[in-house]
């Protein structure tokens, strides 16, 4: 079947503006030529030929999407059940199929048993400061965190999961702030 319609983006327009006439009309017949029948012009020249080549990616790309049915067209015909390269289809649930599913979700579960297991205190810190995300959150810095090392070990903690330490750290610091003022002040006096 022939292709009725395409999507002529401004970018077309502005760049066939930009053309003096002669070029313009072979620019745009070049867009026409691709997008209704498939043929990529060869015979181009001049300041047509640069501004097809300016806009090849996106006539390409929308070309590939008709054939392939993608980006909300329909399928092209005789393509069984609509199935086309590059779709997936998820099996029912407790089916024959569905084994690749599980895997993914055994994966899945492995590394959430991975984020629950209990480190050194010194290699939660190290984790902390590797995430540069939660330490600009959190506004601390590896002071703050080892001064947070030294109220766990007193209170008896010597491991801790990574996550659960991060989150107890944000919480202990806003419950703690004078101990974070005078640490930071004693470590800034021994720094004279």
């Amino acid at each position: 079947m022939e292709r009725l319609a395409f999507n002529f983006y401004r970018s077309y327009y502005e760049i066939a503006l930009e053309l003096p006439d002669d070029d313009r009309l072979v620019f745009l017949m070049a867009i026409f030529e691709m997008q209704f029948n498939g043929n990529e012009p060869t015979d181009l020249k001049g300041m047509a030929k640069f501004a097809f080549k300016s806009q090849r990616h996106s006539l390409i790309k929308q070309l590939e999407g008709y054939k392939s049915g993608k980006n909300g067209g329909r399928p092209p015909k005789g393509t069984p059940n609509g199935n086309h390269k590059g779709s997936e289809t998820i099996p029912p649930k407790g089916t024959p199929n569905q084994e690749k599913g599980e895997e993914k979700g055994e994966v899945q579960e492995k590394e959430k048993e991975k984020d629950k297991v209990e480190v050194e205190l010194e290699k939660c810190k190290i984790i902390a400061l590797k995430d540069d995300k939660w330490k600009r959150l959190a506004k601390t810095n590896e002071t703050e965190l080892d001064a947070f090392n030294d109220h766990l070990i007193l209170i008896g903690t010597d491991k801790k999961v990574p996550i659960d330490y991060k989150r107890h750290f944000v919480n202990w610091k806003k419950q703690k702030p004078e101990i974070l003022n005078k640490f930071n002040n004693q470590n800034r006096d021994d720094s004279w």
